[in-house]
Order: C-alpha cells, then structure tokens, then sequence
C-alpha cells in the first residue's frame, strides 16, 4: 500500500513539476505559431482520441473543437521551446539516453513519467518501425525538460 501511494506521489509530483517548468517557460517567452501548425497538431490529436471510447461523449461537449484547438497550441509551443532551448544549450541525445527512453516505455509504471509520447508503431492497423530520427528527437525534449526541472530546482 505505501508502494502504490508513494508511486502515484511520485508521478503527480513529477507531472505538475513539468507541468510548472513549461508553464513558467511559455509565460516568461512569449511567441505566435502558424494556424496551419496547429490545425496539423489538431489533426494527430484527433486521430489519436478518435480511437477512445469515450470519443463520441467527448466530441458532443459544445467546447470540445476550442478545446483540441488549446491543447494542439500548447503541444506545439512545448515542444517548440524545448527544441530552442536543446539547440541553446547543446543537448544532444546519446544512444544511452535514446536505450533508458525505450526501457522506461516498456513498463506501464515507468512509462506514465515521461512527458512525451513514444512514436505511434502503428499506422493502418499495421506495425511499423519507429523512425531513429523521431526516437532521438523525443528523447532530446525529455532531456531538455529534465535538464529545465534540474536548473529550475537547483538551490
């Protein structure tokens, strides 16, 4: 039992440290995304809860398109300010950053501390190999967010 409320201590913890880090990133910085960037994010995030159960309870809610709209900008903008700031301050992944990634999406319980999603493996109902570039890029922004969480927390 101490397990499990340590371990969803530990996860809500690490999301609203994320969550705060961003934030205060995207306040601090402020900066416009192209419409059609977002209506492109909007697009995969559909396709992504389109599959959901709960798709057709979500999409009768009145605001859910503004909704989608929100999330798809503050996706973009994440990712956009970590991609600055990994270029800034020169973060690359390394193959052993890019291993600990795929490890920690192997086990459910890792899985729900990293921020960002693995690539999706399956396109038309098909498996798919997973693009080395995409990998290497998703780990770059989990490194740069860890590394924003590590200089934020610094005493």
């Amino acid at each position: 039992l101490i397990e499990v409320f340590s371990y969803r201590n530990d996860l809500s913890q690490r999301r609203s440290m994320t969550e705060e880090a961003l934030a205060l990133l995207l306040h601090k910085h402020k900066f416009d995304i192209p419409q059609h960037v977002i209506t492109r994010q909007k697009e995969q995030i559909l396709n992504l809860i389109s599959s959901n159960p709960d798709y057709q309870v979500y999409r009768m809610q009145k605001d859910f398109q503004e909704r989608v709209e929100q999330l798809a900008e503050k996706q973009i903008k994440e990712m956009l300010i970590l991609d600055q700031l990994a270029y800034h301050d020169n973060l690359i992944p390394t193959d052993l950053d890019v291993k600990a990634y795929l490890n920690l999406t192997k086990r459910p319980r890792a899985k729900e501390f990293i921020y960002f999603d693995a690539p999706v493996t399956r396109i038309h109902g098909k498996e798919s190999p997973i693009c080395a570039e995409e990998l290497r890029h998703i780990c770059m922004r989990e490194k740069t967010l860890n590394h924003v969480i590590h200089h934020l927390t610094r005493l």
